[in-house]
């Protein structure tokens, strides 16, 4: 009978054969010229990564680059549509879940970082469209790097243009967000110019679940999710718009679907009061 003691490598080793790898995490997306940029965070226990995209949010995802041993890749943008890209970790014991995802679409994509540290704008990296800090909006640690921090009082809230949905039918729009407490209709986001015309998306409604809703005049639509969003932690929130199909995830799940939306972000008009945690009704933040 033979016995021998393993190192701490050794047993590190086995760890990893054995271990699934974790899901890559801070996903980013960049486009310079016609190049598309992706580039994510190292897993733990993987060895090489697959990156994969879809023309739908909930896919299906193909493949389009496998084996990669670095945790970034580029492709060229040939077209006029929008992708979907997740990439997932493997190692030769499994494959990871698929990571949140991120979106290209050409025509039509602001991304606000909120990685500033002073002043009162939050730079839009993608089309110029900056949002403006109102009230005692200020920057916070976020998740990665920094966040805007919004504290439900005095205006405190970040502007964005005129009509910046105004053209828009299909959507995605996805955040981050962490809530200190719960306060009933408190607002991710409200565009609109009045309280029959808007578009908002709330972590709690009356009915105790994360909502997004639309209205113009008289009809409003909702997508309601099965729960309300929980305090104290970072969340994943989007929601999506594709022809009458409006779908809401949270943590990349999807929480709450409505087949039969007939209003879009263009039936709206010339919107004049776009905000990040700000209500159309503005007692409400």
């Amino acid at each position: 009978m033979y016995s021998k003691a393993l190192g701490a490598g050794e047993i590190h080793d086995i760890y990893t054969a054995l271990s699934p790898p974790k899901t890559p995490k801070e996903v980013s997306i960049a486009v310079t010229g016609d190049t598309v940029s992706l580039s994510w965070l190292a897993s733990e226990m993987a060895t090489s990564y697959n990156v994969k995209r879809s023309s739908a949010w909930e896919g299906p995802y193909e493949i389009i680059a496998s084996g990669l041993t670095t945790t970034s890749y580029e492709e060229t943008y040939t077209g006029d549509k929008t992708y979907f890209y997740v990439v997932t970790a493997l190692n030769s014991n499994d494959e990871s879940s698929n990571s949140l995802r991120v979106s290209i679409n050409i025509d039509k994509f602001v991304y606000l970082k909120f990685d500033e540290t002073e002043g009162n704008i939050a730079i839009d990296s993608w089309s110029g469209l900056d949002g403006l800090l109102d009230g005692e909006a200020d920057w916070t640690e976020g998740i990665s790097a920094n966040a805007v921090y919004l504290n439900g009082i005095n205006n405190s809230d970040v502007a964005l243009p005129e009509g910046i949905m105004s053209e828009i039918k299909d959507f995605t729009i996805s955040t981050w967000v962490k809530l200190d407490e719960m306060t009933i209709w408190t607002r991710i986001f409200d565009f609109g110019s009045s309280t029959d015309t808007y578009m908002f998306l709330t972590p709690l409604s009356e009915e105790d679940t994360v909502r997004f809703a639309i209205k113009n005049g008289d009809d409003e639509q909702q997508i309601n999710g099965a729960y309300a969003l929980s305090t104290g932690e970072w969340h994943h929130v989007a929601v999506t718009l594709s022809g009458t199909v409006g779908i809401l995830y949270v943590e990349g799940v999807e929480v709450g679907r409505n087949s039969n939306m007939t209003l879009n972000p263009s039936n709206l008009g010339m919107t004049t009061q776009n905000w990040i945690g700000k209500s159309q009704w503005y007692s409400t933040h």
